[in-house]
């Protein structure tokens, strides 16, 4: 009978299995001598360290604390160098910093390293967009979308360039789908609301503004002019005077 070949999974998904192992209390080092153990587990304290100082990483993004959500990538990189989502993370946020390079060069590193990882291709769009790199930034997104189709922060950002682009009614079908993905995305709210404005569809542009300012803090740079925008949005049309009313020349 012939064997069934099994593909090895990817080093993220291994790197996954041995810290749920580890907080199973599934590592055994019962056929292990005594170094080999304590370097096992001295090797499992460091990639526990490293996802602890990924978590400190998106929590503080998600603050947009971009300066400390990067010095706690690097530490997760410092204790695991294999770590491709902090390597993508370190890039998402050193973009929101405006070092595109740098954020360039990790997300070389991390493809050289597991060319299969399926957010690399999107943070390039990412990268891209940023930088108005557009064509680019398009190629690089439709690549993603076509790997993950169902991913609301591709869709987002497709979104986004399609809204730059003046692709408006394209725009909202996609950023539509994002938002109904991750009905807490800021950004698929945010851009649908201006994609409706520009459209003049003025009471889906209030709906995504308000759905916006709900989801985000109001610290966020973008809150004042937001609601401002309502408050015009909802402003009565000028009454124009009666043409009898209107003085003439002296």
């Amino acid at each position: 009978m012939s064997s069934i070949e099994r593909k090895p999974r990817p080093r993220w998904a291994r790197r996954a299995a041995i810290l749920g192992c580890l907080s199973l209390g599934l590592v055994s080092t019962s056929n292990a001598n005594a170094a080999e153990a304590s370097d096992e587990h001295s090797r499992l304290n460091q990639l526990e360290r490293s996802a602890s100082d990924y978590s400190i990483a998106l929590a503080a993004e998600r603050r947009e604390d971009h300066g400390r959500a990067v010095m706690a990538y690097r530490a997760a990189l410092a204790n695991d160098p294999d770590f491709v989502e902090a390597m993508v993370g370190l890039a998402r946020a050193l973009v929101a910093r405006g070092d595109y390079k740098s954020a360039r060069d990790w997300l070389d590193r991390a493809e050289l390293a597991h060319p299969s990882y399926p957010k690399i291709e999107a943070t390039r769009g990412f990268v891209s967009l940023r930088e108005g790199r557009f064509s680019a930034a398009l190629e690089s997104l439709i690549r993603a979308r076509e790997h993950d189709p169902n991913n609301p922060e591709i869709l987002s950002n497709l979104g986004a360039l399609m809204l730059r682009r003046g692709s408006l009614v394209d725009a909202v079908a996609t950023l539509k789908e994002a938002s109904r993905l991750d009905p807490n995305s800021e950004q698929a709210s945010f851009n649908l609301a201006l994609a409706f404005d520009r459209l003049e569809e003025h009471e889906e542009a209030v709906y995504y503004y308000q759905r916006f300012l709900s989801l985000s803090t109001s610290e966020h740079q973008l809150h004042v002019p937001v609601q401002e925008r309502i408050t015009r949005l909802r402003a009565p049309p000028p009454v124009a005077a009666p043409k009898g009313d209107q003085e003439g020349p002296s």
